[in-house]
């Protein structure tokens, strides 16, 4: 708009965007509900259990993605909080980190299962795992306030989507916390587990494993991955349509 604030202004095509906000707020939330119940009765199992846990590293494995999965699935049931909001705030702070983690957990799980491919041994130790995932995804977390952006959504978005970062303005800024936080992670990820899934698949097909309880426990395991991968492969397609679209001059594309 002409006074250079376009973010801090409602966009004037705001009633074509409720219409869609209406429905996905509490479909998401239904969604986000039942997918907390799952993880969350996975998490109290392996605890109430912890024979489950012992010397079981695909389990311990199982039990961190569903930590990651409950994590952001709790955030998507706080619904579209308004801008600004210490809520709006949370949810954006706990939906992306609890999803780095599921996927870092999945990407551990598949080199292990090809560890048992290829060597019939794991390749991580429990240790160098933890080493890795949680500076990792901590330090993602801190490039978004380093560049001076607030975990929350844009004043134009408020209560229309879920918050994420906000944008207030600086595009580079604000699109570069975006990529840090978010994009580059699940296009890594994406990318990485489907090479893995490729490469186990080959190497089921060509080696003969010393114990068929490995082919079985492959076979099983590989399971959880998969169902990361398939899961936010149309993400990485709507994804992929939202950077490339958007808003201009408080103008939402609905599209997007």
């Amino acid at each position: 708009m002409s006074n250079g604030t376009w973010w801090e202004n409602t966009p004037t095509n705001i009633a074509e965007i409720e219409q869609y906000a209406l429905v996905f707020e509490p479909v998401g939330m239904i969604v986000a509900l039942f997918s907390v119940l799952v993880s969350g009765t996975v998490i109290l199992t392996m605890c109430v259990f912890p024979s489950m846990l012992s010397n079981k590293s695909f389990n311990q494995m199982v039990l961190l993605i569903a930590v990651g999965d409950f994590t952001w699935s709790l955030a998507c049931t706080f619904g579209f909080p308004d801008s600004g909001t210490a809520l709006c705030g949370w949810q954006g702070a706990l939906l992306l980190f609890g999803i780095r983690v599921s996927w870092t957990w999945a990407c551990f799980m598949l080199v292990q299962l090809d560890g048992l491919v290829y060597t019939g041994a794991l390749r991580l130790s429990p240790a160098l795992m933890h080493g890795v995932c949680w500076p990792l995804n901590i330090a993602l977390q801190c490039v978004v306030p380093m560049l001076d952006i607030k975990y929350g959504v844009a004043p134009f978005f408020s209560g229309l989507t879920i918050c994420t970062t906000e944008f207030a303005g600086e595009v580079d800024t604000w699109r570069a916390s975006v990529y840090a936080a978010f994009i580059i992670p699940m296009f890594t990820t994406i990318i990485f587990m489907a090479v893995m899934f490729v490469k186990i698949y080959v190497g089921l097909q060509n080696r003969l494993l010393t114990a068929e309880i490995n082919r079985l426990l492959i076979r099983r395991a590989s399971m959880y991955p998969a169902t990361v991968l398939f899961s936010w492969l149309p993400i990485v397609v709507t994804t992929t349509l939202m950077v490339n679209t958007g808003h201009e001059d408080g103008v939402f594309t609905v599209i997007s």
